[in-house]
């Protein structure tokens, strides 16, 4: 999540008007957490297919935004590793997906 680090800052306008930013920062829940745009193009239908995803932790969270045609997609969250996704595609395909984890008091 996007921090503010106002320790340092002396004047009390500024510092009240970062402090409003961040805790209007804080209210939106797609903010709170590390999210990375995934577009994967399939060429034929694939079984536990592993994608490198780049991130220092295992994603925790999928917001698929589009498939190319009318086919099955399957997010294999059990087999997220920190390393890698796992999909399940039933036939050829493009997707698109923010793929991260939502983050909350208490919750990752």
């Amino acid at each position: 999540m996007l921090e503010f680090d106002i320790s340092q800052i002396k004047d009390s306008a500024t510092k009240a008007a970062i402090q409003r930013l961040r805790d209007a920062f804080r209210e939106q829940p797609f903010l709170r957490g590390e999210w990375e745009f995934f577009e994967i193009t399939f060429t034929k239908a694939q079984d536990n297919f592993k994608y490198p995803h780049g991130f220092d932790f295992v994603p925790k969270d999928v917001l698929q935004t589009y498939i190319s045609t009318d086919t099955a997609v399957i997010w294999n969250f059990h087999l997220f590793d920190r390393n890698n996704l796992d999909i399940t595609i039933a036939a050829p395909c493009t997707v698109r997906a923010f793929i991260g984890r939502f983050e909350q008091s208490g919750v990752v």
